[in-house]
C-alpha cells in the first residue's frame, strides 16, 4: 500500500443524457408553451362572471325571441330556413330532447 488515498470513479449511469439536437430542443419548448397556454386559456374561460339573473327560480323556463316568422308567398316545395333564437331564463339546466315541432300554415 502506497498509502495515497485514491476516489472511486464515478460512472455515468446515475445521471441522465439528454442528446437532443437544436431543434429538438426548440420543439419540446414550442410544445411546453403551447401546452401552457391552452391551460391559461382554459382556466381563465372558467373564471368569467355571469350579470345573469333568473326570471324563473328552480326550474328551467325557455323564451323565445319570435314565436312566429312569416316567409311570405314561398312557392311550393321552396326549401326556407328560419332561425329561432331560444334562452334558458330559469336557474336549472334546460334540455330539448328532439327537433322542435314546425307547424307550416297554408293559404292564410
Amino acid at each position: 500500500m502506497s498509502g495515497k488515498y485514491k476516489p472511486a470513479k464515478k460512472t455515468n449511469a446515475a445521471q441522465p443524457r439528454f442528446n437532443l439536437s437544436k431543434g429538438q430542443w426548440l420543439a419540446a419548448f414550442i410544445a411546453l408553451i403551447s401546452i401552457g397556454g391552452v391551460l391559461f386559456w382554459l382556466i381563465s374561460r372558467g373564471n368569467k362572471a355571469t350579470n345573469f339573473t333568473p326570471e324563473v327560480t328552480g326550474a328551467p323556463s325557455v323564451e323565445v325571441a319570435q314565436a312566429a316568422l312569416d316567409h311570405g308567398d314561398v312557392k311550393l316545395n321552396t326549401p326556407v330556413e328560419s332561425v329561432f333564437r331560444v334562452r334558458n331564463v330559469g336557474d336549472q339546466a334546460l334540455i330539448i330532447l328532439g327537433e322542435p315541432q314546425v307547424e307550416v300554415i297554408e293559404g292564410c
